[in-house]
């Protein structure tokens, strides 16, 4: 539960960031014919996103191994007793 915890602690940490950082950038928002563009993959806009998907990913990723671990230590507890 406690590991849990820490990822789900240290992504919301790296979404937050990825969310200032897009925020930060909507002053000078890329317009709509260029969302296609080089421009559009160099801006903070597009960082911010990637910044978040990695967020969720560590989320994601920290839940699953919890759960495993978990799920491990209670059957192997119940096979030696």
């Amino acid at each position: 539960m406690g590991w849990t915890l820490l990822y789900g602690i240290i992504g919301i940490v790296i979404v937050v960031v990825g969310v200032f950082l897009m925020v930060g950038s909507l002053n000078s928002l890329v317009p709509l014919s260029n969302l296609a563009s080089w421009d559009f993959f160099n801006s903070n806009l597009f960082d911010g996103f990637l910044i978040m998907v990695i967020g969720w990913i560590i989320i994601a990723l920290g839940a699953i191994a919890s759960f495993f671990k978990i799920n491990s230590e209670i059957i192997s507890e119940e096979v030696n007793a």
